[in-house]
């Protein structure tokens, strides 16, 4: 695939937040050499970029602080009025840093095989009534019944992590799985936690 990555002027056709280049600086930075491992010719490395940003943008696109810039531009970001949590903007010409960042972080993600928006768990159809494959877990629900024994118990599927932090509860209604090293760099780019407003 090629890579087109923005550049701040708000590409109709971008498909990443990132470069190649840039994320290989980044991780060399950081040692980590599973980021270029199998990879000679890039096309691993730009798929994960284009992954990440795909992902970041349907994940926190509804939650990203001011607007964007066109309605011609392929992602949400660059964006007019957004400001940080010190209530300072952010230039509506360029990417922020944290943005690029966990860019990069979601996309080793992605070269590690971890699936960033996975497909909620298959119910399975038994007597015309929807059910889940789990047998074991949290129960969330049970009902018996003594004459003519019959038992229905509902348990919370292993799959879906949970989480109470500021970052989900920010996010998304349909709890997605947190991924922490990502997830806390979009804590300045998205509406929800307080910003405190700069005077003059």
């Amino acid at each position: 695939m090629s890579l087109i990555v923005e550049d701040g002027t708000g590409l109709i056709d971008a498909t990443s937040y990132a470069s190649v280049a840039e994320a290989d600086a980044y991780f060399l930075l950081y040692g980590q050499t599973a980021w270029t491992t199998d990879d000679l010719d890039n096309s691993q490395r730009e798929l994960a970029l284009a992954k990440a940003t795909a992902f970041i943008d349907r994940r926190w696109g509804p939650k990203f602080r001011g607007t964007r810039n066109s309605l011609d531009q392929a992602l949400q970001w660059p964006r007019t009025n957004a400001r940080d949590n010190s209530g300072l903007l952010y230039p509506d010409d360029a990417l922020p840093t944290n943005l690029k960042t966990a860019c990069f972080e979601y996309a080793i993600l992605v070269r590690q095989g971890i699936t960033l928006l996975p497909n909620p768990p298959n119910p399975s159809v038994v007597d015309g009534s929807l059910t889940s494959e789990t047998t074991s877990g949290v129960i969330t629900r049970r009902r018996e019944r003594v004459g003519s024994i019959e038992e229905d118990v509902s348990y919370e599927d292993p799959t879906i992590r949970r989480s109470l932090s500021p970052i989900n509860t920010v996010v998304d209604p349909f709890m997605l799985p947190p991924h922490p090293s990502a997830d806390v760099l979009m804590t300045e780019l998205v509406r929800g936690i307080p910003t405190r407003t700069v005077r003059a």
